[in-house]
């Protein structure tokens, strides 16, 4: 290795000791080094915002995920009145959030919309670059560097510095040779783009064909006839509400034919152990609520459900509080607010009628069986026994769900590898077999993997893993991110929420700017990492996915980027789901009964064991392919489901 390394002459742009040690690279040196500022011309087109005029505003997603449309907002609504204009193809960049990947090229569908001067737009020489050669470059860690190198300012709120950016030299193939380079890219992203045109054309024909909702389909007769024999009701709105389309290959049978009431019941006793139920709205089934023991018990009244029986919720069937009892909920008990039915299997087939449950058309039959006030509309049981649906023979029920229950089943298999998968990831890593711990009296422990002197935390920080890998210190790859907003009264935020035991970041609502208390907040970003430090110890953490881009946060979440160049953002996901990496946060967290919070440099000094990169990937490889066969199948299934209702329900 050379002591000195030697810049020549015609290549010193910066004389800043610093700014060469930060922008040094390796490239291919028979590509000529051209300055960006020599192909990038800031285009600065003011405008004057109109009170009565609508205006598309543009966010640009981090770590190069493109420029896109935030919103459209009428001029009255937008507080910075002197904004700029910027134009399909220039190249657009956030100067707080640069040296984060926050660039890229203005699509289409953003001409003509605004920014703030904390963005910049540059029209691009086309005769030294080509836009997509440019779009391939700004992906690059080396890229990405150089928009580091060029920021500063206080942690949190680095800004570009725009004369360092466009000094920076970056190696330029001659246009020919540009043009060769994006050419398979390029068409391999318009199959892609074929092949999701093709996709949506299909799913959208599908939705069409669903239910007959192609208006020409409808009847235009001014009088609709009813036979005598399907005339269950003589109530003129009760016509009106119950009236859809269905294949009149199939009898009307009433759903009381099939469905009997079964009221078992039970005394709650003191001492014994009860499962008790909840039912999701929506179709999403019925769930074990909680075990309670009956003295903590109020209604002492209750009745008891058994695997196989259709339950619902007298007061939320209207929105599709029901299902059919899974086997882990036998011999639960359930209050007087739920109905259980046995089925007649003589008729209807259980899976059949959990299918039939699912159509828009079953959850309209409960909402027109219900009454009462706002919000406490009560099913009435004789209406909705009262109410036809199309019932197929048994041998043909038995077809239609066949294909399902197979899917279903290939489902259930894929999820119970997967979750090995996952078990033997966490094994390789962390040695979780109790025959690999050490028998000795004394454990010793090499001073160089000493960077704690607490006996305590010694203790407790003692764990099984891999010794193949290397440990390394949290706080090597995760960074903390403090990007401060301040909330505006008239702009409409989400907000999120983080399910404990590793369930993952979701959207918990969306509100606007006057109905949120604490103003100062922070932003995040897909796919940095989250955790509450109230109940980190409680596996409140996870990776930001992409539909909580530039949602909000108060301080009692925090955020931090990835680095990753040391660890792939999937294996952090996976590793966290390990009970030793809960253990770390359980650790690094001190306070009173029920409000420990996270001590961030405890949390931040753990190590964890960490493979290579390459390692790393080839771990993660078959998980990942096995989540993608989910999702296929899944999604395999929701096809068939579809296409079993525009068979009952579509007019044969």
């Amino acid at each position: 290795m050379d002591l000195l390394k030697f810049i020549e002459y015609k290549d010193l742009y910066n004389w800043s000791v610093k700014h060469l040690l930060e922008t040094q690279f390796n490239y291919n040196k028979d590509y000529e080094l051209v300055k960006i500022g020599n192909f990038l011309i800031r285009n600065k087109t003011k405008i004057d915002i109109q009170d009565n005029e609508i205006y598309k505003r543009v966010k640009i997603k981090l770590y190069n995920k493109g420029v896109l449309l935030r919103d459209t907002e009428i001029g009255n609504k937008i507080g910075t009145k002197k904004q700029f204009l910027i134009k399909e193809g220039q190249f657009l960049l956030s100067k707080i959030d640069a040296r984060n990947g926050a660039f890229g090229i203005a699509t289409k569908e953003v001409n003509n919309a605004i920014i703030t001067a904390d963005f910049f737009a540059y029209d691009i020489d086309i005769s030294i670059i080509e836009p997509y050669f440019l779009v391939l470059m700004t992906t690059t860690k080396e890229f990405l560097h150089f928009a580091q190198g060029a920021s500063s300012g206080t942690t949190g709120r680095q800004r570009i510095n725009e004369s360092k950016f466009l000094d920076v030299k970056i190696p330029l193939p001659p246009l020919s040779e540009q043009q060769q380079i994006i050419k398979k890219i390029v068409n391999i992203e318009k199959t892609l783009t074929e092949l999701k045109v093709d996709i949506e054309k299909s799913i959208q024909d599908f939705s069409t064909s669903i239910f007959l909702a192609d208006k020409k389909s409808k009847s235009n007769n001014i009088l609709d006839f009813i036979e005598y024999k399907d005339l269950y009701n003589w109530s003129v709105k009760h016509l009106l509400e119950t009236q859809f389309n269905y294949n009149k290959d199939y009898e009307l049978v009433k759903i009381g034919n099939f469905l009997i009431r079964n009221k078992t019941k039970i005394d709650i006793q003191d001492d014994e152990v009860y499962k008790r139920v909840t039912i999701k709205l929506y179709n999403k089934g019925v769930y074990l609520r909680d075990e309670k023991i009956g003295n903590k018990i109020g209604t002492k009244k209750q009745f008891i459900i058994n695997e196989g029986q259709f339950l619902l919720s007298k007061i939320d069937a209207r929105n599709g509080a029901f299902g059919v009892v899974p086997n882990e909920l036998d011999n639960a008990i359930i209050t007087g607010n739920f109905w259980t039915y046995d089925l007649d299997e003589t008729q209807i087939e259980p899976y059949y009628l959990a299918l039939i449950t699912t159509t828009n058309e079953f959850l309209q039959f409960c909402q027109n069986s219900s009454s009462g006030t706002t919000g406490r509309h009560y099913l009435k049981e004789d209406k909705f026994l009262d109410v036809k649906i199309p019932l197929p023979p048994l041998s043909e029920q038995q077809q239609i769900i066949k294909k399902i229950v197979n899917i279903e089943k290939t489902l259930t298999e894929l999820k119970v590898d997967i979750e090995k998968s996952i078990q033997d990831f966490s094994t390789s890593i962390f040695l979780a077999d109790k025959k690999s711990k050490s028998n000795n009296i004394l454990d010793f422990i090499e001073y160089k993997d000493l960077y704690n002197w607490s006996v305590k935390h010694l203790l407790e920080t003692q764990f099984n893993y891999n010794k193949d890998y290397e440990l390394v210190k949290i706080g090597n790859f995760l960074i903390r991110n403090k990007t401060k907003i301040d909330i505006q009264d008239d702009e409409v935020y989400k907000r999120v929420t983080i399910k404990l035991y590793n369930k993952g970041v979701y959207l918990r609502d969306e509100k606007i700017g006057n109905k949120i208390g604490t103003k100062k907040q922070f932003i995040i970003n897909e796919g940095q990492f989250l955790l509450s430090k109230i109940d980190a110890r409680n596996g409140a953490f996870g990776v930001v996915p992409n539909e909580l881009d530039n949602a909000i946060i108060t301080g009692n979440f925090w955020t931090y980027d990835l680095d990753e160049t040391q660890i792939e953002p999937y294996y952090l996901a996976l590793i966290t789901t390990t009970n030793e990496f809960l253990q770390f946060c359980q650790n690094s967290s001190s306070g009173t009964t029920g409000r420990h919070y996270l001590k961030e440099d405890k949390f931040l000094d753990v190590k964890i064991p960490l493979p290579s990169l390459k390692q790393q990937r080839k771990m993660i490889k078959e998980i990942v392919a096995m989540r993608d066969n989910i999702t296929s199948l899944e999604y395999k299934k929701t096809t068939e489901i579809s296409n079993f209702e525009k068979r009952i329900f579509s007019e044969a």
